[in-house]
């Protein structure tokens, strides 16, 4: 259900950008639309990981010295932190479950592909306007991506010195030689390429699956014929079709959340503290800040915002629409699977995103996260 345009970007993407810097523990096989990994292409990743968790340590460290009791240094301490945790979280979860991974999108894939060729037999990828605004907004994060490391790349060339991200502004000033600040300098500009690049690649790889079964929850799986349009056949809405279909996204999804599941939570607190704290922080000192720092800083606001905010909606949607599809089977003529189809949809439960009932996104989720983050900023400048 991948358009050719995505194909090929995603190929780019991941196997020249993503892959070759350890933001990413797989490769893709264009030819068969798959991922796949082993253990030289996760070792990588594995080290960047170690090494990123190492970088949080010192940021912590960095954030408790009494050299940087200065408030805009702990500004970009504070925030270089909450970005490298939530790096940290994500290539972490990715870096040590490379094959649950790889083997969960490969049976997302794989459904998907079986699901058009059985329902969808007129379906063009490349004529799709879904798989055109996939394809657009997968671009988008990508550029914004590279953008991004690209600016925080050259605000840490040219403050190699002035910045306590850096190791060598914890070394005495005759130690300043050469070789120790081009290592600093290459070794911190990796760093932060690495984080970003990782992100945009862990947002492309989410958007490109989940629109797509999102899409089937919302529509194809209903039964109500008044004001609906399906594109699918009407093959679908049988009794035997509809408990194979909705049998498979619910064993796709407790797949899924197995190895994703335990890093909602944290990943949600996560982006309320790095949207709360920068947001606050360019509202209140944006006037002190430099140009590039300051849109480098409005930058990660918005990623937060944008990217947690429309996940949480998707998802919160997802369990709205199977909501709905669940009950309107009652409302279908199962020519003679009547009594089958009502056990069968007793015994359904709403697709959620959600860890065994710990940390589960609803509908209100989004609007929630939002009122904690306005609520929060007005918080944090009432009290700076």
């Amino acid at each position: 259900m991948l358009s050719d345009r995505f194909i090929k970007f995603f190929t780019i993407w991941t196997n020249w950008i993503a892959c070759p810097i350890g933001a990413v523990p797989f490769r893709f096989d264009k030819g068969k639309r798959l991922v796949f990994t082993n253990f030289s292409i996760q070792r990588k990743p594995l080290r960047m990981w170690i090494f990123l968790a190492a970088n949080n340590v010192l940021l912590i460290g960095s954030v408790l010295h009494p050299k940087n009791r200065d408030v805009t240094y702990f500004n970009e301490l504070y925030s270089g932190w909450v970005i490298n945790s939530i790096c940290v979280l994500v290539l972490g979860s990715l870096a040590l479950q490379a094959q649950p991974v790889c083997f969960t999108y490969n049976s997302t894939i794989t459904f998907l592909k079986r699901f058009k060729e059985s329902f969808m037999p007129n379906y063009n990828a490349n004529e799709c306007r879904l798989n055109s605004k996939i394809d657009f907004h997968c671009s988008l994060i990508a550029c914004v991506s590279v953008a991004i490391a690209t600016m925080e790349t050259t605000y840490y060339i040219m403050l190699a010195r002035d910045t306590p991200l850096y190791l060598t502004y914890y070394i005495p000033e005759k130690y300043y030689i050469a070789p120790v600040i081009i290592v600093s300098l290459v070794l911190h500009a990796f760093v932060f390429f690495n984080i970003t690049v990782h992100l945009g690649n862990a947002a492309v790889l989410s958007i490109s699956v989940s629109v797509h079964a999102f899409q089937i929850v919302s529509k194809d799986i209903n039964c109500t014929l008044r004001n609906h349009t399906y594109r699918t056949m009407d093959s679908l809405r049988t009794g035997k079709n509809m408990r194979i279909t909705y049998r498979t996204l619910q064993l796709l999804l407790t797949i899924f959340l197995e190895s994703a599941g335990k890093i909602l939570y944290p990943m949600n607190w996560l982006m309320l503290k790095m949207v709360t704290f920068m947001g606050g922080m360019v509202i209140k000192h944006g006037h002190k800040m430099e140009p590039l720092v300051f849109n480098l800083t409005i930058c990660w606001v918005l990623f937060g915002l944008v990217m947690w905010g429309g996940c949480l909606e998707m998802n919160g949607r997802l369990f709205l629409y199977s909501q709905r599809a669940i009950n309107s089977w009652k409302y279908h003529d199962w020519e003679g699977e009547g009594k089958v189809m009502s056990k069968f949809r007793k015994s359904c439960k709403p697709l959620k995103m959600g860890y065994h009932n710990f940390f589960s996104i609803k509908r209100l989720s989004v609007l929630n996260f939002f009122k904690s983050v306005a609520r929060n900023i007005f918080k944090a400048i009432v009290a700076l």
